[in-house]
């Protein structure tokens, strides 16, 4: 035998077990408890209605088998710690606005990336330490936070006010990047916008207004690094109120926070959403016809629709569901009202919701 030849008694070395996905299990074994409790009578409510409230978990889980996978602590630690707020949140155990809750915790992002620089990637069990240390954290600041509600105080911000001149139909774009987002008719005065405005620390107002043709373009923005909040900021909140009668296309974009549209009051054509984390809540008028579009990564949406407008949505959840009224027929990825006609006033909506939960109410 050659000298450069193997030794005979060498053993292959294995190539490392690739570990199992955790979150497909874990969310069985929920479901399972879930129902076992409610054929035992001990779960007293609405079944389906609390598991629609639970969808949180799923975030929960995505942390956890992040962990189990050793993908470090950064992830897992941003899925588990919105799970836990918005399933406090959706048991109404918050007594401090969710969103309001989320710029006070951010720093717990950066103690995350720490303690995976330290122990991400070495071993289960680090990995387990670090993130017990930053949950534990993560559950001390809410529990703070619940019993010091002065700290949830609003800004004051400026004063928006805008004219709508001879325009006959209006266009207006509000993006602010975090914090929360209400808008509704104004009383007649002759603007097309009015309301406030607040902004926190590195952020500012931007304004731009333009006519073209009988249409006013109004668009109110916020620039600056709004991630670098101080911890302890106050809620930043947008109220404005838009002209009642005007044909209006409305666009909203928000990173996080929340956004509240009552259109019941408006002349509104088109409304589109764009968000990134938190919830959304639109409430129709109850003529026209009316398009929109949200489009969402993690959180929830709430589409409030009078009785006697007819409705079509076409939804798309990744990890997630969807809550139609009951009578509602599915055709393809739609879903219908009985009375629906698109040669009449209707609403169409086209909504997106990658991970969290679609729900359409009628009032």
């Amino acid at each position: 035998m050659s000298e450069e030849s193997s030794p005979i008694n060498e053993v292959p070395r294995r190539a490392p077990r690739r570990r199992g996905s955790l979150m497909g299990p874990l969310l069985l074994i929920i479901l399972g408890v879930l129902i076992l409790l409610n054929n035992l009578g001990v779960i007293q409510t609405d079944l389906w209605g609390l598991i629609v409230r639970l969808w949180p978990l799923i975030l929960i889980a995505i942390g956890i088998d992040s962990i189990f996978k050793r993908e470090g602590l950064v992830g897992p630690t941003i899925m588990i710690g919105l799970g836990i707020v918005f399933l406090l949140s959706n048991f109404d155990l918050l007594a401090i606005n969710v969103w309001t809750l989320v710029q006070y915790l951010w720093p717990v992002v950066l103690i995350a990336i720490g303690f995976d620089i330290v122990f991400g990637h070495r071993s289960v069990i680090g990995s387990l330490i670090g993130l017990l240390v930053v949950l534990a954290l993560l559950v001390g600041a809410i529990v703070y936070l619940g019993l010091d509600f002065s700290r949830g105080q609003v800004l004051q911000g400026e004063e928006i006010r805008q004219e709508l001149g001879d325009a006959e139909r209006a266009r207006v774009h509000l993006s602010p990047a975090v914090g929360s987002l209400r808008v509704e008719a104004l009383e007649e005065d002759g603007a097309l916008v009015a309301g406030r405005a607040a902004t926190g620390r590195g952020l500012r107002l931007v304004q731009n207004v333009s006519q073209q043709g009988d249409t006013a373009v109004f668009d109110l923005g916020a620039s600056g690094a709004a991630f670098f909040l101080p911890f302890g900021a106050p809620a930043l909140e947008w109220s404005l109120g838009i002209a009642p009668d005007v044909p209006l296309d409305l666009h909203a974009e928000m990173g996080a926070g929340e956004v509240e549209l009552d259109l019941s009051g408006l002349n509104v054509e088109e409304v589109e959403v764009d968000q990134g984390v938190g919830q959304v809540e639109i409430i129709f008028p109850a003529e026209g016809e009316i398009r929109a579009i949200v489009d969402a990564a993690i959180g929830q949406t709430v589409l409030v629709v009078p009785e006697e407008l007819p409705v079509r949505i076409e939804a798309d959840t990744a990890i997630g569901n969807l809550s139609v009224p009951d009578g509602f027929e599915r055709d393809g990825d739609a879903y219908i009202s009985p009375d629906y006609d698109p040669s009449r006033d209707h609403l169409d909506v086209d909504a997106s919701q990658a991970i969290g939960q679609i729900v359409v109410r009628r009032r």
